[in-house]
């Protein structure tokens, strides 16, 4: 449940509340800044989301929910609309000739810590519309057709220029700027922060169109061509299928996006025809287009007040759908924290973290992805040494690095980005090491079944939302119960607590199995504590409260509440 902060709580002091217009000007309502603007609005933050656009994406772009994203999206209570538009794919497809495939199942993983084991294929329409519906729902709209044409910022806040179609301007203030403006981002322009990379030689192609042949119904299907690779993902809705490919270079002479961006559907068949190995009829298309693709990430995530995230911080190589999903997750992360600060129940360090923490997992994923691109190009290439490469990837290499469910989960966890942690952050604390392995600090929290009062839960349903959990782990009895009132009533409806064991009262959170205490490596007892998004903040082996209520002060201004 959102946190609501008493009126005592919230300014906590601080002038600048009560000059500005907004607490956060949003600046782009894609996925990434509607995303930032429903955790605002859940800490009750003043903000103000506007768009240059008059309407919202109705092509697909980005394709790919992965799991992590799905946790977040859960907390927000939109998962269950977006898995009933989407497509949940339980396997690949890989076709090698007219006659010869092999699959690679998604769903033989292995035990996986998370309730979304499993990609969820649906177009970003559909998901900018339930993020924009959700929005709606709870009071806030997204201003469109309104355009920034100055920031200046000074010492309280930034002075913001808005032009709406009809050509007039708007004033007003804020205290932060938050630019999710995409590739050509004016906040990051306005803020003065380079934006290094270059592009890709290749152009690519899509369409998203319906199939007539023997292609595998609700399944991501690659196609090995005796002269090039072509993608195809399922979709649901508005068609059925998203085909990727490489233009071949006599094509991709013709259809040059710097020249002619338009493609036809004449021109995607062609390319299906010398990529696909078995006929395939395309037709009813809704979105075609032929592209570029760059990789650029910004020097910075922040510039005093100014903030990016999503495409304006880092643009990539759509290989293994990474693009959307990593801006969701740099909303998630920047939302609570710009949330707890303005509302000034945490200190400006807060704010540091952000970059600290979200600058590193962008460099990753733009070497990740610009190894997969440049595999995928490889093979897809055409001439001899093109297409004995592509035999040997296709028939020897792919189905080795496949065949594993060891290895398929590794690579699930990646792809996944369950696996993305930020043990480097400033805002992360060890205390006291007695673990057999388990979640580190800057690690995601792990997931797994329990129960409360014999009901079926899951770890994350529990100690998950917006505001810090203290996860008490081991026997329920000889914590100090005093003191943990006394630090509830302190921080208000800022932080919960709940016990974790294998048995105890009926509020206890009941580990019969000890998996969910596995997860951790607890061997007796411990503390844990976990932030909004769902990374540990702090652990400490034994029951001491110490470490953990001095952690606590270090990140969050010290008030005295009754719980809200």
């Amino acid at each position: 449940m959102p946190v609501e902060l008493c009126a005592s709580q919230a300014g906590g002091g601080d002038a600048m509340n009560e000059t500005t217009t907004v607490d956060v000007l949003v600046v782009g309502a894609g996925p990434t800044g509607l995303m930032l603007a429903s955790a605002l609005h859940a800490f009750g933050v003043r903000i103000r989301i506007v768009d240059r656009l008059i309407d919202r994406a109705h092509e697909s772009r980005a394709l790919v929910v992965h799991a992590r994203s799905l946790e977040i999206l859960r907390d927000l209570g939109v998962v269950e609309t977006l898995r009933r538009r989407g497509n949940t794919s339980t396997r690949l497809a890989v076709h090698l000739s007219a006659t010869k495939r092999f699959f690679v199942p998604f769903d033989d993983i292995g035990p996986v810590d998370t309730e979304f084991p499993f990609i969820l294929f649906i177009s970003q329409a559909e998901t900018e519309a339930v993020l924009g519906d959700h929005l709606a729902s709870v009071g806030q709209r997204v201003d469109r057709g309104v355009e920034v044409t100055s920031l200046v910022p000074d010492e309280t806040g930034v002075r913001c220029t808005l032009r709406h179609l009809d050509g007039g301007e708007e004033h007003l203030r804020a205290a932060f700027v938050a630019g999710c403006d995409g590739a050509h981002s004016f906040v990051r322009k306005a803020a003065g922060i380079p934006f290094k990379g270059d592009a890709y030689p290749e152009t690519f192609v899509l369409g998203d169109v319906e199939v007539d042949g023997p292609i595998i119904p609700n399944a991501l299907n690659l196609f090995f061509g005796a002269n090039g690779v072509a993608a195809f993902f399922p979709l649901g809705r508005p068609r059925t299928w998203r085909m990727i490919a490489v233009a071949p270079p006599e094509v991709g002479a013709q259809i040059n996006p710097t020249d002619r961006p338009q493609l036809t559907l004449d021109e995607l068949q062609r390319i299906a025809d010398i990529s696909v190995p078995i006929p395939l009829h395309l037709r009813d298309p809704d979105w075609l287009a032929n592209f570029r693709l760059h990789h650029r990430q910004a020097e910075h995530y922040r510039a005093g007040r100014f903030f990016l995230a999503g495409d304006a911080a880092h643009v990539h190589s759509p290989a293994g759908g990474q693009g959307m999903n990593t801006g969701l997750q740099d909303a998630w992360n920047l939302g609570w924290k710009l949330a707890l600060v303005i509302r000034g129940v945490a200190k400006d360090r807060l704010l540091d973290s952000y970059e600290a923490e979200r600058l590193p997992v962008g460099r990753f994923l733009l070497r990740y992805t610009d190894r997969l691109f440049a595999g995928f190009a490889r093979v897809a290439r055409a001439g001899i040494v093109s297409r004995i490469v592509r035999a040997v990837f296709a028939r020897i290499l792919l189905p080795r690095a496949t065949s594993s469910p060891k290895g398929r989960a590794r690579a699930f966890r990646i792809i996944s980005q369950l696996g993305i942690r930020y043990r480097s952050s400033p805002i992360v604390e060890e205390g006291k090491r007695d673990f057999e392995n388990g979640a580190r600090p800057g690690d995601r929290f792990p997931d797994a079944p329990v129960t409360v009062r014999g009901q079926p839960t899951r770890l994350h349903h529990e100690v998950i939302g917006f505001r810090f959990h203290m996860l008490l782990c081991g026997p329920e009895t000889g914590w100090d119960a005093a003191e943990i009132l006394r630090l509830e009533k302190r921080y208000g409806g800022l932080l919960s607590t709940r016990h974790l064991s294998r048995a105890g009262s009926e509020s206890v959170l009941c580990d019969p199995t000890g998996s969910a205490l596995a997860l951790l490596g607890v061997r007796d007892r411990a503390v844990y504590i976990i932030r909004p998004d769902g990374h540990v903040s702090y652990r400490s082996a034994g029951i001491s409260l110490d470490g953990a209520v001095a952690h606590l002060a270090k990140l969050l201004n010290l008030f005295r509440s009754s719980a809200v």
